[in-house]
């Protein structure tokens, strides 16, 4: 099943991956994450979503939770992870990650959708 998180383009998952992991190498090898919160953020959300989309849900949510190590207010971060707590039945903690989800115009109407009765 191929889980497809929010605003993402969608590539294939291996090539995903390996332009993901490759982030990450160059980002630390760098430095630049030090001094660059929005990279190492959107490293951290491009990793999760060719994770997710490889059937690699567990270590998606951890690649998600660092993404909100380096912004706690990411509204992608807090849609995914409700997004794989939905699908894995924990729905009290997809209740919560959409709820802070709204704070985010790029997230809004889509947890807004999914907070829906």
């Amino acid at each position: 099943m191929e889980i497809v998180l929010a605003s993402y383009p969608r590539f294939l998952p291996e090539i995903s991956l390996t332009v993901a992991l490759l982030l990450v190498v160059l980002v630390d090898a760098s430095g630049f994450s030090t001094r660059n919160g929005l990279i190492r953020l959107l490293t951290a959300l491009g990793l999760a979503t060719a994770l997710a989309n490889l059937g690699q849900l567990e270590e998606s949510r951890a690649a998600l939770m660092g993404a909100l190590g380096v912004d706690p207010r990411s509204g992608q971060a807090h849609f995914n992870l409700g997004e794989l707590a939905r699908l894995a039945g924990r729905s009290d903690e997809a209740r919560h990650h959409y709820e802070a989800a709204l704070d985010d115009e790029a997230t809004r109407t889509a947890a807004r959708a999914r907070l829906a009765p």
